[in-house]
């Protein structure tokens, strides 16, 4: 393996190591929801702030009042939460350090360093929240549609089985291959097939519910996890995708269209690839019957 996609590799490996820790997830973005993690940081901010007065000068707490802040700046997507943390921050700071016993200089310059390291410190924690955001999109999601990518969309399935073997409930799992894509891509190019391919995620979104888990598995080939579906959800959905595709590839001037193999499960498969593999093979029975058309197995 090459040593750039072998670093890579250890990068998007070490996220989800990081994610999953307990500790980390503190400083994860996303591990805690934005207003959670603002209302703690406050919280904690106040609590030290009373700590650091009762313990006074000897025992000074100004570097601690830095954690809850950067955990407000990693976890805050908005602004202005961030900002008012940070003035917080400086003015519980700043407070404290005024009752304490010691000459005015000497207030004034502490101060001015609590506010430098303030800045700092926000200025670090979104870098560092923007970088881990940045990451986990890129290790999760296919760069040219912008889907899900087939990790990600086996840990949405494999959760989903679970789910469904706690609590009995029902999906269905569609696996969608573009008709005639191969010769579209070889007589017209590499970059007529790469629109096409974005043109039928964007289908393929505009088709299924929010809720719905889209993914490209690689190539022409896309998988789509339908939460809490029935069989009527699935055939509903998979004649949209079929519609959609075939008129948007023709404005386009693309001749392709799709065959879709979709199954619904009313008690949890064995295993996720038991699940992929049912559903491939009603998408060979679709393909089998002349394309452009879904089988449900």
């Amino acid at each position: 393996m090459p040593t750039k996609l072998l670093v890579r590799h250890r990068e998007i490996a070490y996220l989800e190591r990081m994610r999953n820790s307990g500790i980390s997830r503190a400083f994860t973005p996303g591990g805690n929801s934005e207003r959670k993690a603002f209302a703690v940081g406050i919280v904690v901010l106040f609590c030290l702030a009373l700590l650091d007065f009762s313990l006074g000068e000897d025992f000074r707490l100004h570097s601690l009042y830095l954690f809850p802040f950067a955990y407000i700046a990693i976890h805050c997507t908005r602004v202005p939460l961030v900002i008012f943390a940070a003035a917080l921050t400086f003015a519980l700071q700043g407070t404290v350090l005024f009752f304490y016993p010691i000459p005015l200089t000497t207030k004034i310059v502490s101060t001015l360093v609590s506010l430098s390291i303030v800045c700092l410190t926000g200025g670090l924690a979104r870098s560092l929240r923007k970088t881990l955001v940045a990451t986990h999109h890129d290790a999760t999601h296919d760069a040219l549609t912008g889907l899900q990518n087939r990790r990600s969309f086996d840990n949405f399935l494999e959760a989903e089985i679970a789910r469904q073997r706690r609590y009995g409930s029902r999906f269905s799992l569609l696996l969608v291959d573009l008709d005639r894509f191969k010769e579209l891509n070889d007589e017209r190019g590499h970059d007529v097939g790469d629109n096409a391919l974005r043109l039928a995620a964007k289908a393929l979104k505009q088709s299924t519910r929010d809720s719905d888990i889209v993914a490209r598995f690689g190539g022409d080939e896309f998988a789509i996890l339908l939460p809490n579906s029935s069989h009527a959800d699935c055939s509903a959905i998979c004649a949209n995708i079929i519609r959609n595709i075939e008129e948007d590839m023709t404005v386009a001037g693309f001749g392709v269209t799709a065959s879709i193999g979709s199954t619904t499960f009313d008690v949890e498969p064995d295993s996720p690839s038991r699940a992929i593999k049912k559903a491939d093979e009603a998408l060979y029975s679709a393909k089998a019957r002349g394309r452009n058309q879904f089988v449900s197995m």
